[in-house]
């Protein structure tokens, strides 16, 4: 049971890095789905911060998902 905890939070990890790192090439690539993704990766981080009892990845997840709900309600089409 451990071992399969373990290797939920590792997933979880890897898929947070994934949104993430997706996001950010899509802002990159001047798209607006960018801010959502990143939002995902964001709301992962959250959870992974809670687990973790990682004060400082919690509190800049929850500080850059504002941001990207702003930049995403920003963006001029």
């Amino acid at each position: 049971m451990l071992l399969n905890a373990a290797l939920f939070w590792n997933i979880m990890d890897w898929t947070a890095f994934f949104f993430t790192l997706l996001g950010v090439y899509l802002l990159s690539e001047y798209k607006r789905s960018g801010f959502l993704i990143n939002g995902v990766g964001s709301v992962l981080w959250v959870m992974i911060g809670l687990h973790s009892k990682l004060e400082g990845l919690l509190v800049l997840n929850i500080v850059l998902f504002i941001l990207y709900i702003k930049g995403y309600l920003k963006w001029r089409a």
